[in-house]
């Protein structure tokens, strides 16, 4: 199993660019989506002989690495904008279902209104917070970890723990960079990096080499 930057970025069917688990079959390449239980696929797969067909350890370079932020004002703001607007018309429309003076015409409007309508706003809203508060992170780099700081919560991914890091796409929802990466245990662990811009991944990917980390960017 292999993860290939260059070849399969967009597929029709899982809606993603090229994952960190591709696997190589006989006659073609198959890519995966890991939803679930992504560590114990791992594992199991290595278990049974199956490695890394392109995992290629690198040696950290003797310089400093240079502490570095990549923060998309832009993507957070749009974050920003699209949450409180959705808030907002969500509010309205609560307003209305919830308002004693709405006059409806047929009794089946009201009940639409309520079972449909109300779920319907509270989705969106948990949907476009959840983006903001736990999904939109942003990329610091420093001379030992790679930092993913969000609005609420910030992770420290020290580079001595980190085995293979990739930078896919997910293109079911608001185009964003994701950041996979599998540590010296094999486990798997997925980050949204809706607050850093997509021209920013090369860079940070070469600087994850320098760290002595092998990063690759299906990005490209």
């Amino acid at each position: 199993m292999g993860n290939h930057y260059c070849k399969g970025e967009y597929s029709p069917e899982t809606k993603i660019g090229a994952s960190i688990l591709t696997l190589q079959l006989e006659k073609e390449e198959k890519v995966f989506r890991l939803k679930k239980d992504q560590t114990a696929i791992l594992r199991f797969l290595l278990s049974k002989g199956i490695t890394f067909s392109n995992y290629t350890p690198q040696k950290r370079n003797e310089g400093r690495i240079t502490e570095k932020t990549y923060r998309s004002i832009a993507n957070i703001a749009f974050w920003f904008c699209a949450t409180a607007m959705v808030t907002l018309l969500a509010t309205a429309a609560l307003n209305a279902v919830f308002d004693g003076n709405t006059i409806y015409q047929y009794k089946w409007m009201k009940e639409t209104m309520f079972f449909i309508l109300i779920p319907s706003c509270l989705f969106c809203v948990i949907l476009c917070w959840n983006a903001l508060l736990f999904q939109c992170n942003y990329v610091q780099v420093t001379s030992e970890a790679l930092i993913l700081k969000g609005i609420v919560f910030e992770t420290i991914l020290p580079y001595k723990h980190m085995r293979k890091v990739n930078f896919s796409q997910d293109f079911s929802k608001q185009p964003s960079p994701i950041l996979e990466l599998m540590d010296k245990d094999y486990r798997y662990r997925k980050y949204a990096l809706r607050g850093t811009a997509f021209k920013a991944i090369d860079e940070i990917t070469k600087t994850l080499r320098a760290a002595g980390i092998d990063a690759t960017n299906s990005n490209r």
